[in-house]
């Protein structure tokens, strides 16, 4: 069971930057050990988070079903979709087993040194193939020829897992004592600084708010003067990007057009709740919709198809009430108590919280698997002093 659950986590740790087929089989592994524990958890100490996750997971597939013979929509493409929500929610019982009683030194090292260098990797090769239109790892052109998309086909999923990434970097730096003995500070300063940059380089604004905006809120608990000290050291950095680097200022000065697209979205997403408040349209199906909200209701951009470019919208539209609810009981009950706890897990997720939260408002990040598998292992990680029961086979 222990080799399941730690090949599971490495393969996420060598992929998550890398290729979502290869994440893929995270889920294959960690499988068997969640379901051979679902029994051994303590269903009476799970968090309102963790409930309101596996409420909203169930809820996908029941929307997806429910509206599968509607004229309009991708019937049941989507249907094994909720998989990703409910491993989040249960697969904290197996990991804190295994952290708590079988994982060695040596394990847990390669977990940080593989997340750290494959990381990094991805982000210098999608920089390579920023400046020389060759990804080397990709071994093909990039993804974008004028920002940077690491090994990601999409460049917004690469985006906002930097922003998280490079957020979960900053909280290793801070409480680095209690983690030293699994990876020298050269490692982390490298990964932190070619994640970084590649974060920089992809020129996505939304991704950008959300990490500047989160940042200062590693102080905010413990200390108010360190975190209003932040917020200026993070204001000064980000001017001075926003000074020295002209793209960084055109991506918020001149994308109208982008703009007009996301108002577009917003507008024909909260029709289409308002037109669907109980069951929505089905789980990711708003997409084939939102043309024809647009062209009826004279909305902006009537011709390009998308999703939301908002979580909150795009599970309103697609799962009505009945997601909506659960989705945002468990995002705000899982900052809420990320905020009242004092573990290394909830100091590091607290400010990730806020970050999936800015960044969602202009991209759909929740329903995209590549970032879903990032904040599906973090929440999980939260959840392991308070639903499992450190016990052997």
């Amino acid at each position: 069971m222990e080799k399941l659950i730690f090949g599971s986590l490495w393969l996420l740790a060598l992929s998550f930057f890398m290729s979502i087929s290869i994440m893929a089989g995270h889920h294959a592994l960690i499988f068997i050990p969640t379901l051979y524990f679902l029994p051994k958890i303590n269903w009476k100490k799970l968090t309102v988070s963790n409930w309101a996750l596996i409420i909203f997971s169930l809820v996908l597939p029941i929307t997806i079903i429910a509206t599968a013979n509607n004229p309009v929509g991708l019937k049941y493409f989507n249907i094994m979709k909720f998989k990703y929500y409910l491993f989040g929610a249960l697969m904290a019982a197996p990991i804190g087993w295994w952290l708590k009683t079988k994982a060695s030194q040596k394990q847990i090292q390669s977990l940080f040194w593989t997340a750290f260098i494959s990381s990094s990797l991805a982000s210098l090769s999608g920089m390579i193939g920023l400046f020389t239109g060759f990804n080397p790892l990709k071994w093909g052109p990039p993804s974008s020829a004028t920002q940077n998309a690491g090994m990601f086909g999409m460049l917004m999923s690469y985006a906002h897992n930097e922003a998280i990434w490079c957020l979960i970097l900053i909280g290793l730096f801070l409480n680095y004592k209690k983690l030293e003995k699994y990876f020298p500070l050269w490692l982390l300063y490298s990964a932190f600084a070619l994640n970084f940059i590649g974060f920089i380089f992809a020129y996505t604004r939304g991704a950008m708010l959300a990490f500047i905006i989160a940042l200062p809120f590693y102080f905010f608990k413990a200390n108010k003067k360190k975190f209003l000290s932040a917020i200026a050291i993070t204001t000064i950095i980000a001017g001075g990007i926003w000074l020295t680097v002209p793209k960084v200022k055109e991506i918020f000065t001149s994308r109208q057009h982008s703009n007009l697209l996301r108002i577009g979205q917003w507008q024909a997403a909260m029709k289409t709740f308002e037109l669907h408040p109980i069951m929505g349209v089905g789980f990711r199906n708003f997409q084939p919709y939102s043309t024809i909200i647009k062209k009826e209701y004279g909305y902006p951009e009537p011709t390009w198809e998308g999703h939301a470019h908002n979580n909150i919208l795009e599970i309103a539209a697609g799962t009505g009430l009945v997601g909506l609810i659960p989705f945002l009981v468990w995002m705000f009950g899982w900052f809420i108590e990320s905020y009242k706890r004092d573990d290394l897990a909830a100091k590091i997720a607290f400010p990730c919280i806020i970050a999936i939260f800015i960044g969602g408002l202009t991209q759909n990040t929740i329903t995209d698997g590549v970032n879903a598998f990032l904040f599906m292992l973090l929440y999980a990680l939260t959840q392991i002093e308070v639903d499992t029961r450190p016990q052997d086979l």
